[in-house]
């Protein structure tokens, strides 16, 4: 702009001696003046538009993610001044600016919008729908949630925060693990009464599972049922298996019991597999084949694999082969088939007390299913058969494990042949 002017003051020392000698010197000087107005406005609108392509440039460039938030923080002001610069209100200025940033993707530029209307916002009625806009737009491998809680810090006293905006700031925070935080945000809610659901409860108890937080779930539980807000089974079957690792029956039962009173899907199977593997870890055996065979009933669910294979191994590990088999032939029945790690409790359950008749037929199941079993089990089978001189029932499993290609030693097949 110092040239323009050099150049103007030039350009009047050179006409001013033509001009004052000759004449017609007032119209002159009144054309040269509107020259000269007409000249500088062109400029400056010359100016106006390199300054927005300018911009538009830069915003560019954060979408592709090579800005940082000092460069970030010139754009809002650059934005700013270009808004205001067109005679827009403040609250005009400030949605123009959010929703450009907004368009680009940049959730950092919106934030530091934000953060530099702060004290405005609350004059603002359309600032709730642009912050949770802003929170929404969030992307997914953003791991910094530090910006996340500033920008909930700066804003939370100074909008009108609505359960929607709440629910996005704890479902970010707990993608990010920020427990703390995001009780902070759940207290602000009950501060605010606003009603907070099962779902939003349900996520905060299984982040204070996950970092192993058993008596926080417990309190959070408790309060979801002071304000008469139902849990879902999800929650209940969380906190229930943190229950049961770590060996609490009383706790369990009582969690169990609760899930009865509030949970409008009940107890399930996995429920009972929960329950059984407590009570297989303390030996409680009545305890364990009790509710095997009453919860089933009770709650009209019928036992999956699971639920059975835990009860069968129970029972083999307690010594009860008998009900173990009577389990199984229960879980043949409902259409299930034993997996590997029942097969192997069955046959060292039969071997240990001698059965080589049941053992036998539990081989000839798991052949005829293609369920493989290990080899030392297999050579378990075949000793104690030979020394029983039980060759007959024992050359034919041992004939079908060699064509299934099972390498059973060379002292062994002689053994079960000498057997015969």
């Amino acid at each position: 702009m110092a040239s323009f002017v050099d150049f103007t003051a030039s350009l009047g020392e050179s006409i001013s001696p033509a001009t004052s000698q000759g004449w017609g010197i007032d119209f002159q000087d009144a054309t040269l003046s509107v020259v000269l107005v007409i000249f500088h406005f062109s400029l400056l609108r010359l100016w106006r538009h390199w300054r927005i392509g300018s911009l538009r440039r830069k915003c560019e460039e954060t979408t592709c993610g090579r800005s940082e938030v000092a460069e970030t923080t010139t754009q809002n002001k650059e934005v700013s001044t270009l808004a205001t610069s067109r005679s827009l209100t403040r609250e005009e200025t400030f949605c123009k600016v959010v929703m450009t940033y907004q368009q680009c993707g940049n959730f950092i530029g919106a934030a530091a919008t934000f953060h530099e209307f702060r004290e405005e916002l609350v004059h603002f009625h359309q600032a709730p729908a642009l912050l949770l806009n802003t929170f929404r737009m969030i992307p997914n491998d953003l791991d910094d949630s530090t910006r996340v809680w500033n920008l909930y810090q700066a804003t939370k006293d100074h909008v009108d925060y609505s359960k929607a905006i709440y629910y996005a700031v704890i479902s970010i925070l707990s993608k990010n693990r920020e427990v703390d935080h995001a009780m902070e945000v759940l207290r602000d809610m009950i501060l605010q009464d606003i009603e907070v659901n099962n779902a939003t409860y349900g996520q905060l108890i299984r982040m204070h599972l996950a970092r192993g937080d058993l008596e926080s779930s417990l309190q959070l539980l408790s309060q979801m049922q002071r304000q008469k807000v139902a849990p879902d089974f999800a929650t209940f079957q969380a906190v229930l298996e943190a229950a049961a690792q770590r060996q609490l029956p009383i706790l369990a039962e009582e969690i169990l019991q609760n899930m009865e009173r509030w949970s409008t899907a009940g107890p399930s199977s996995a429920t009972l597999a929960t329950m059984l593997r407590l009570y297989g870890r303390s030996g409680d055996l009545g305890k364990a084949f009790q509710i095997f065979r009453e919860m089933p009933k009770k709650f009209g669910f019928q036992v999956d694999s699971h639920a059975f294979a835990s009860m069968l191994c129970i029972l083999v590990s307690e010594g009860e082969i008998n009900d173990a088999f009577e389990v199984y032939d229960d879980m043949l029945a409902a259409g299930y088939e034993a997996d590997a790690s029942s097969f192997k409790a069955l046959l060292c359950g039969s071997l240990q007390h001698g059965d080589l008749d049941t053992a036998a037929r539990l081989i000839s199941d798991a052949q005829d299913r293609s369920r493989s079993l290990s080899r030392e089990s297999l050579e378990v089978f075949f000793l104690q058969a030979a020394r029983r001189g039980r060759g007959e029932l024992a050359k034919p499993i041992l004939e079908e494990a060699q064509r299934a290609g099972v390498l059973i030693s060379e002292r062994i097949v002689n053994s079960v042949h000498r057997a015969c």
